[in-house]
């Protein structure tokens, strides 16, 4: 799973205080409430993996950040 996840403030009264709650909780309960929710998808060549040294290089690279 990749993402960037934007919540509005309303979305945090529905995240227990205290407790462990990942997103996919947070996500089921709020589609339980019938709240709103967004996606934007990602295309495959637009996803980026920074997580090792040589992918963050191509990286800059291709964001031209080099």
């Amino acid at each position: 799973n990749t993402g960037v996840y934007l919540l509005s403030n309303k979305a945090f009264e529905y995240i227990p205080i205290n407790q462990y709650f990942d997103m996919p909780q947070l996500i089921n309960r709020l589609l339980k409430e019938n709240k709103k929710l967004s996606v934007y998808p990602i295309k495959e060549k637009d996803y980026i993996d920074f997580g090792q040294w040589d992918e963050y290089k191509k990286s800059l690279e291709i964001l031209s950040l080099k």
